[in-house]
């Protein structure tokens, strides 16, 4: 594995050897720790639109106005994956479902 630092902490952390088998919680910390913020930007405004987005969705629809934040994102991104391995058992679901809980730490530095 080889090490990424990232760029808001200064923390150390190890990005995935594609040819050694990681467990979920590895899997979940490179990715959040990886390139996903050259592409979506930084969690917390990345997931802060996504609470507006949401947001304005409920109260257009069913005029329901209520605060939503980046860790209400998590959270909710969290369960639907919760939902999804209920329904079918994948890697994926337990990887992202840790990611989106891991990113609370960082949205709320």
């Amino acid at each position: 594995m080889n090490e990424i630092v990232t760029g808001t902490t200064g923390k150390k952390y190890k990005t995935i050897d594609t040819h050694a088998p990681i467990s979920v919680l590895e899997e979940a910390i490179s990715i959040i720790h990886g390139d996903r913020e050259q592409t979506y930007g930084h969690p917390a405004k990345n997931l802060s639109n996504i609470a507006q987005q949401w947001r304005l969705y409920l109260l257009q629809k069913h005029n329901v106005d209520i605060e939503l934040g980046a860790e209400d994102v998590c959270w909710m991104m969290a369960d639907l994956k919760k939902v999804r391995q209920m329904n079918q058992h994948k890697r994926d679901n337990l990887v992202d479902a840790i990611g989106y809980v891991g990113l609370i730490d960082r949205v709320n530095v």
